[in-house]
């Protein structure tokens, strides 16, 4: 076998383990709107996720493997004061939390069965930091669709 042989085997070796998630990993990366969240699950319920009818939120992905997502419902309740050192009253706390989606973290990309895992670093509940979010996804022209399950999907569309 001459060099060239050698050298190109060698090329198309160390280009098959290149990881199978490259392209579409590309393909997360920037940042996303929130155009809508399609729940088709009978009773409607969702841990945390009571964001009422339009909410906005953005979700971003960076080359360094992490992200950021954050979501909430523009028609919350505004506390009562609004001075910077008021005191939320215990009611106007649970509505905030219950209007509001945010964790950072890690994610990865398995192309061959089409999910992305976000790995929980930050988030606003203590008992979720460490959990891993598996989100199914399709690209479709400017938009990702995100389901955490067959009944759920989160529509985005890139920011430009």
């Amino acid at each position: 076998m001459t060099r060239a042989a050698v050298a190109g085997v060698s090329l198309v070796a160390c280009l098959m383990a290149l990881p199978s998630w490259a392209a579409d990993r590309d393909k997360f990366i920037g940042t996303w709107k929130l155009v809508a969240i399609e729940d088709h699950r009978p009773d409607r319920t969702t841990s945390r996720m009571q964001l009422g009818p339009h909410p906005i939120g953005y979700i971003m992905y960076d080359r360094t493997g992490h992200m950021c997502v954050q979501i909430l419902d523009p028609d919350r309740p505004k506390w009562a004061g609004g001075e910077s050192t008021y005191r939320p009253t215990e009611e106007e706390l649970r509505s905030t939390e219950e209007g509001f989606v945010a964790y950072c973290g890690r994610f990865e990309v398995n192309e061959k069965e089409k999910f992305v895992v976000h790995h929980v670093e930050l988030e606003f509940v203590p008992n979720e930091i460490g959990a891993d979010r598996k989100r199914q996804y399709r690209f479709a022209g400017n938009r990702l669709e995100l389901s955490p399950s067959p009944e759920m999907k989160l529509i985005w569309e890139r920011v430009k």
